[in-house]
């Protein structure tokens, strides 16, 4: 049976690494996990929380970050302090805004923000992200550079290193 209800505060479990609460009913806000500097693994995708995304520049050992299929709103956040992730599924919420600058995030390797109301352009940061095999900017309202090579479906999906590498070239 899925679980139900609020995700609990885990303030107090400072020793958390991996926490996977995904596919299930949570409502309501993703709470602080800033006290949590041993989180590597936070997974609560395919729920129905809502709200902003918290600040996880604490969580310094974040490797992988799954929020996508929810109803959150708001920026994509800050994760300039996160350089251990390689891994930030954020699609299919509400964020909007900006994509922001991940450039510290040198470990990265899925980027999937697509299906967000994200406006802009595309930050030449993201050119820094040498490990990226995916990245998913479709469906949403971001600006397509000039040149961009797009997927068969005319989108800004690249599902391998070397169809990532020839989007970030033109920008």
């Amino acid at each position: 049976m899925p679980a139900a209800g609020q995700i609990p505060d885990f303030s107090q479990n400072t020793a958390l690494e991996t926490l996977s609460l995904a596919q299930n009913q949570l409502i309501g806000p993703v709470p602080d996990f800033s006290a949590c500097t041993k989180l590597e693994k936070l997974f609560f995708h395919r729920n129905q929380l809502t709200g902003q995304i918290p600040d996880f520049s604490k969580n310094t050992a974040l490797v992988e970050m799954s929020a996508n299929s929810n109803q959150l709103s708001g920026n994509v956040g800050d994760f300039s302090n996160n350089n251990a992730l390689t891994l930030l599924h954020l699609h299919e919420n509400k964020l909007t805004g900006p994509v922001p600058d991940l450039s510290a995030c040198t470990k990265l390797e899925q980027l999937c923000l697509h299906n967000n109301q994200l406006t802009g352009n595309i930050p030449k940061s993201l050119k820094s992200l040498s490990q990226l095999s995916t990245l998913a900017l479709h469906a949403t309202q971001l600006e397509i550079p000039p040149q961009a090579p797009l997927d068969s479906d005319g989108d800004m999906f690249y599902d391998n290193r070397e169809a990532v590498a020839s989007f970030l070239a033109v920008l």
